[in-house]
């Protein structure tokens, strides 16, 4: 019975060690893009607060026109539109906007749709002081564009709306469990953000498109704070639950101004349907389908969707602009190259454990014990998590003799913590006297509280070192030291 024991220990530790070896997240750093200073509103209006970069018009050209402001899609940042704003050949400034809580943005609480147009408007307002913009907005930002259409009036010289949701569609079952459910966070965790990500991209878009590796790291260090993830539900809330889109989709009527409608003809998220309807709304609309590309365009496709952008603008006129008079100022905190935007290090992590075992018989097995675990790190917020951990220390036993030393130990843990209804582990533990050669293991199911998810209590059975088979239950406290190392 004890070799039985040690030998299911072995496995899961055997098992745990592999799986939280695969699939290490890469290094990736902020590129050239981050040189742009970040701009912030000189005298905000809303309590929440979006963040931009301006790039110039390109060099050689006889005049400005109307800035164009690009909205990222739900959960992406400014950096997504960074491929189609290179690629640009139109005469205008360029405004790439982090949404408040969202990428270099401050973390926001209440999202509500007036303080999200509010601090839209802020933007606008900086960056043409009394003129007119050109809105572009991705997915959710199109949803957002069209409000900010409808709020802003004749200020907005053009609408371009690429896969944007602005009519009602159905959800399909991968984002029903990403918007609708909170059972998805301790996996995403336990996964890791990175491959978490990219999975989550490839679902969404039928495999079919890729995001670079920086935009990647940068949705994964959005969604691996918990502060970012409640916005992200913020907004779905806001934009794009079934009543909202309708809202959207009966104000497009109201939008007078030019309108290019930039789909992917393989969009799965947003079907090619919803660009039909927009087409039949909007006053004056002009379509572009990308073909072999699906929901994420500007990623996927940016030299075609700035193409497109290139041929709508050609047919309006551009009017000179003055250029923005100082209105806005550069924030604090941004992002500059060379910046580790995500590594190993959010996902790998050392821990310290201390526990007590007791076999039922008299005796206690007080464990010290140190180790790495695999998983996400969210240093503010730890009551969702998921992780994969390896434990390696020694154990001292206490009875009627007092207390000696008693063994060798290594532990993996699988764990999963949910906010609301705490968490859930299985240990596999692997027992070894260096003294005389002797050999124990067991296995154990334990449950961790929420409110104190460093505090784990266990029921396991097997043998310890020298013993026969017997129930076991123990309880212990396992302390993270992400927040001193880094």
């Amino acid at each position: 019975m004890r070799a039985l024991a040690a030998r299911a220990a072995l496995a899961t530790l055997a098992a745990v060690a592999a799986a939280a070896a695969a699939g290490c997240a890469p290094t990736v750093r902020a590129g050239d893009f981050y040189a742009t200073p970040l701009r912030r509103t000189a005298a905000p209006r809303t309590p929440i607060e979006a963040r931009w970069r301006v790039e110039p018009a390109p060099a050689g050209c006889a005049a400005t026109g109307a800035p164009i402001v690009f909205i990222p899609a739900l959960g992406l940042t400014q950096h997504s539109w960074a491929g189609v704003t290179a690629a640009l050949a139109a005469c205008r400034p360029r405004v790439l906007v982090d949404l408040p809580g969202v990428g270099e943005a401050p973390p926001a609480r209440l999202l509500d749709e007036a303080s999200v147009l509010q601090a839209l408007v802020d933007v606008v307002d900086a960056v043409a002081p009394g003129g007119r913009v050109i809105l572009a907005g991705h997915s959710l930002g199109g949803a957002v564009a069209t409000r900010l259409a409808e709020h802003l009036g004749a200020r907005v010289e053009a609408l371009v709306l690429v896969a944007a949701p602005v009519a009602p569609f159905p959800l399909d079952r991968w984002e029903r469990l990403l918007l609708l459910t909170s059972l998805w966070p301790p996996f995403l965790h336990l996964a890791g953000a990175w491959a978490g990500v990219k999975l989550g991209l490839q679902r969404v878009s039928g495999g079919g498109d890729r995001a670079s590796p920086l935009d990647v790291a940068l949705i994964a260090a959005d969604w691996s704070d918990h502060r970012r993830r409640a916005a992200v539900v913020q907004y779905y809330q806001t934009f794009l639950a079934a009543v909202e889109i309708g809202r959207t989709e009966a104000g497009l009527a109201s939008v007078r101004a030019p309108a290019l409608l930039v789909w992917g003809g393989d969009d799965r998220i947003v079907p090619l349907d919803v660009l039909h309807v927009a087409e039949r709304r909007l006053a004056h609309a002009t379509t572009r389908i990308v073909p072999g590309v699906g929901h994420l365009v500007p990623l996927a496709a940016p030299r075609a969707v700035a193409a497109a952008i290139d041929g709508f603008l050609q047919a309006l006129p551009s009017p000179p602009q003055p250029a923005p008079d100082g209105g806005a100022l550069v924030a604090d905190g941004a992002r500059r190259p060379g910046d580790v935007v995500w590594s190993a290090r959010r996902e790998i992590f050392p821990l310290l454990n201390v526990g007590a075992l007791f076999p039922l018989d008299g005796r206690v097995d007080l464990s010290f014990q140190a180790g790495v675990a695999r998983g996400g790190i969210d240093p503010r917020f730890p009551v969702e998590s998921g992780r994969l951990a390896l434990l390696v220390g020694a154990a001292v036993r206490g009875d009627a003799a007092g207390w000696q030393f008693a063994y060798l130990r290594a532990t993996g843990r699988f764990e999963l913590v949910w906010r609301w209804g705490g968490g859930y582990h299985i240990d596999g533990t692997l027992l070894v006297d260096p003294r005389n050669g002797q050999v124990g293991g067991y296995g154990a199911l334990g449950y961790t509280p929420s409110i104190v998810p460093w505090l784990r209590a266990f029921v396991g059975g097997g043998a310890l070192p020298g013993d026969v088979a017997r129930l076991l239950i123990g309880i212990d406290v396992t302390a993270r030291l992400t927040g001193w190392l880094w």
